[in-house]
């Protein structure tokens, strides 16, 4: 199970990332001192963009989005941010980049680390929903059904594979609109279906 599991994560992973593209965003310090960083797109076709930072607390200290874009430099200014971590989170249709920055003694740095997070799949088959994720960070996640009115009518906690499956059995819940959330310490993902037993 472990091996076919190991062999459908590789299978993806080049899929996505003949699909994605491997070095669409890039990132280097411009000016250490005046904590201005730049930042390159480089897409293969038009792709709306978003960009956040945020602190360690995880609030948004700048918020920008791009549209229909193919490439972009774009100088980031930090100056008014004191010492302490940061995450520059990338976002597109199908994946999240993150990006961790830090200031330090006053001065910008970035290691050259990034992570990778793709969007869930989300498909219900003969009342089941299954969900899918190719993960490669570690990080447990947790997934948080609702209903219309933000009721919670399944919650649970589960341990990070390389390919999270899992499959939830829905014929016991009442028809209606609902929203599944799947998040970890540092992304979250909704997705909303319907049932209509």
């Amino acid at each position: 199970m472990r091996t076919s599991k190991i062999l459908i994560a590789t299978a993806f992973m080049f899929f996505t990332m003949n699909v994605f593209g491997s070095n669409e965003i890039e990132i280097r310090v411009y000016n250490q001192e005046m904590k201005i960083f730049l930042m390159e797109f480089d897409y293969p076709e038009s792709t709306d963009v978003s960009i956040t930072i945020e602190d360690e607390s995880g609030h948004i200290l700048l918020s920008k989005k791009f549209k229909n874009t193919i490439e972009l430099r774009k100088k980031i200014n930090m100056k008014n941010l004191p010492d302490g971590s940061y995450s520059l989170k990338v976002k597109e249709e199908n994946k999240t980049v993150i990006l961790p920055l830090e200031i330090k003694d006053e001065r910008l740095w970035y290691s050259g680390e990034r992570r990778t997070y793709f969007k869930p799949m989300v498909n219900m088959i003969n009342n089941r929903l299954l969900f899918n994720q190719l993960s490669l960070h570690g990080l447990p996640y947790f997934i948080r059904i609702d209903d219309k009115n933000g009721d919670c009518v399944f919650a649970g906690k589960y341990d990070n594979d390389i390919v999270n499956q899992k499959i939830f059995n829905v014929s016991q819940i009442s028809g209606g609109n609902y929203t599944m959330t799947m998040r970890n310490d540092e992304i979250t993902y909704k997705e909303k279906f319907s049932l209509g037993h």
